[in-house]
């Protein structure tokens, strides 16, 4: 059958249409492909690793001149998150014992570990701290002691009951700060672990008195000095820092030994704090009184 002119055209523009279609639509499914390939994140790790084996095979392109994080001829990521974690160099938080964190090959708190090949160490990533434990959210446990005795009562912890929290204490983790420093946000823990701040009121017999020994005068065990030095000696990391608030005339019962309970606590890593002369309530207290009970309390 003879087609007219006007058919053929028509015929011609149609098989035109048709055969367009088809690199427009190749042209859509790599699009798609691209698009895929792109949110999965493959894409970035396909041209690191073809640019990382160009560069190492040009002469001039040797391991320094790579791309940073990448080692050449392997396109590895390197202590970057999402990428192989580099466990030679880490940065530890100091332990404020002198002491070195298990694992520290340098022994030295607070300072920078550089691995095998002097790798440049790299900060904590949130996998690390996450895995340590490390608390980021800055609230600090303080908890208030009144008198120890051998009974427990509203205001009194038995000795027993005493180790027993020191006890749970250590096993969360916790280690003990002045609070002074945590005041001063000058707060020195082991890495993973987390501060713990103990105050004493009052100054009684039984937070702290001396008793005599072939050594001299030493703390009694059985006081709550006694009982936190001994737990510290067992549990250096844990350590026996605290506060003592006292009140001025007869601080721990004992007015004959006030320097030397004083000093000893001084020199042994724990404070003194100021509970007033009379132990008043400065809430409902005159100006003058206010500056009479907290002034007159001070020990030269």
């Amino acid at each position: 059958m003879t087609l007219s002119r006007r058919e053929r055209r028509k015929k011609a523009r149609g098989r035109g249409k048709y055969s367009l279609l088809i690199p427009v639509g190749l042209c859509v499914i790599a699009l798609v492909g691209a698009l895929a390939l792109y949110s999965s994140g493959y894409a970035g790790v396909l041209i690191s690793r073809t640019r990382g084996r160009l560069e190492a095979g040009f002469p001039g392109n040797g391991p320094g001149e790579a791309e940073p994080g990448l080692q050449p001829g392997d396109g590895e990521p390197q202590n970057h998150s999402g990428g192989k974690p580099d466990d030679s160099a880490r940065v530890v938080t100091g332990s404020g014992s002198g002491e070195a964190p298990e694992g520290d090959p340098q022994g030295a708190s607070g300072d920078t570990i550089d691995g095998p090949g002097d790798e440049p160490a790299v900060p904590l990533d949130d996998g690390d701290l996450s895995r340590l434990g490390v608390n980021e959210l800055g609230k600090v446990p303080i908890i208030m002691y009144h008198d120890v005795q051998d009974y427990e009562a509203e205001w009194v912890r038995s000795r027993s009951n005493l180790r027993n929290d020191l006890e749970r204490f250590h096993k969360l983790g916790y280690s003990l700060v002045l609070l002074s420093d945590y005041l001063s946000g000058n707060i020195k823990v082991p890495a993973g672990g987390a501060p713990l701040v103990l105050t004493f009121d009052d100054g009684t017999r039984g937070q702290f008195r001396m008793i005599e020994s072939d050594e001299g005068l030493i703390p009694d065990p059985d006081c709550a000095v006694g009982i936190l030095l001994e737990f510290s000696r067992t549990h250096p990391e844990f350590g026996h820092a605290a506060t003592f608030f006292v009140n001025s005339g007869n601080p721990f019962g004992d007015a004959s030994r006030v320097k030397e309970h004083l000093t000893f606590l001084l020199e042994n890593g724990m404070e003194i704090g100021n509970h007033t002369r009379t132990h008043a309530n400065l809430a409902d207290a005159s100006p003058e009184a206010v500056v009479r009970e907290i002034g007159s309390s001070s020990t030269k």
